[in-house]
């Protein structure tokens, strides 16, 4: 079927929502960065994991072998800001930004600025009597943990789909920052709220495998 995009976003996006999600995949995956970005920032979660499908992996290795200079930056410290990033984009931090040149140069500098931010309080901060890159070395140690466990590809390109926003925040801190239950504790300031958010958000995850046919493939 050939697609005949309209003159406005709102428009190609109502004719998007007719075809089938195959077809949709598609026809996204052939749209330049300044499209899907619209895109998404009009609704089209479809339009971001496109993104992020084309882009993570290449954000990650150049963000690593341009903040690695010093030898103070791992590459799970890398994607362990990845996610971070990623939480910000979802919660709509970026909403309001026009991309300048693609999507991948727009990663690589909030992802830098972000990993810079961590380490600047690596120098100057103390948390609990210990250094803050010794914190940010135990993050990165759990997220390691999990990428071993799962494929990252699969865990940034399917968090997206999960309708509710504070589950979404959910699962990035579980599968790309690396939180145990504790950890969700202090965020939440409840065991027993932390657990409950916890339970629905695998939940809502688990939905979404399912649906999307790989959790067989993922046990």
């Amino acid at each position: 079927m050939e697609f005949s995009f309209s003159n406005t976003y709102d428009s190609e996006l109502a004719e998007l929502e007719k075809l089938g999600k195959t077809e949709r995949i598609s026809v996204l995956a052939e749209m330049g960065d300044d499209r899907l970005w619209a895109l998404f920032r009009l609704g089209s979660e479809e339009a971001l994991i496109v993104l992020f499908k084309k882009y993570h992996r290449q954000t990650i290795i150049l963000v690593y072998k341009r903040m690695n200079g010093s030898g103070s930056v791992n590459l799970q410290m890398v994607e362990d800001v990845f996610g971070a990033f990623v939480e910000r984009v979802l919660d709509g931090h970026y909403h309001q930004q026009e991309l300048k040149k693609n999507f991948l140069a727009f990663s690589i500098h909030q992802v830098c600025f972000l990993l810079r931010s961590q380490l600047k309080l690596a120098a100057n901060s103390r948390v609990g009597g210990l250094d803050e890159k010794h914190v940010l070395q135990k993050k990165a140690a759990n997220h390691l943990r999990v990428v071993e466990a799962m494929d990252f590809q699969k865990i940034i390109d399917l968090i997206p789909l999960v309708s509710n926003k504070v589950y979404r925040k959910v699962l990035c801190l579980i599968f790309l920052l690396g939180y145990n239950s504790k950890d969700l504790a202090e965020v939440f300031g409840q065991r027993e709220k932390a657990y409950d958010k916890r339970s629905r958000a695998m939940l809502a995850f688990r939905k979404i495998l399912e649906k999307e046919g790989i959790l067989k493939e993922l046990r």
